[in-house]
């Protein structure tokens, strides 16, 4: 958020798509949005990227493919537009590729996403309006 300040760079169309929904939406429908965003998506996300194809495909690879591919995945469930919007959700992928190959535990990169994506929503996450964190 910060480097955008002053670099800003193409936005990828999921995030387009939630700034739309949240801005107008109810407070219910907010709630909905960002209980999806920080938590039920990081869930998805890890299962299906760490969890199933980095146990599957390309097992413990000493060359690191199912890091890779992990990440390439996890990129691409983020609807990306150009290869500037893809690299950030890549190097993600591939930070929790490693903490999960390091692990063992898809526990551990689902907190760490939840967290990454609460950072993330935070300024969304007012007073009065979400009251399940």
């Amino acid at each position: 958020m910060v480097l955008h300040k002053f670099s800003p760079t193409p936005v990828a169309s999921n995030q387009t798509d939630v700034l739309g929904t949240l801005s107008n939406s109810s407070i219910l429908g907010v709630q909905l949005e960002l209980l999806t965003i920080t938590f039920l998506g990081p869930i998805f996300e890890e299962l299906m990227c760490r969890g199933i194809l980095m146990n599957f495909y390309f097992k413990k690879s000493k060359y690191g493919f199912d890091v890779i591919l992990s990440a390439i995945i996890f990129s691409i469930f983020h609807q990306h537009q150009n290869l500037i919007v893809l690299l950030p959700y890549f190097i993600v992928g591939l930070l929790l590729g490693i903490l999960y190959r390091l692990t063992g535990k898809v526990q551990y990169t689902m907190l760490v996403h939840i967290l990454i994506n609460t950072i993330i929503a935070w300024p969304f996450i007012q007073d009065d309006v979400i009251i399940f964190l």
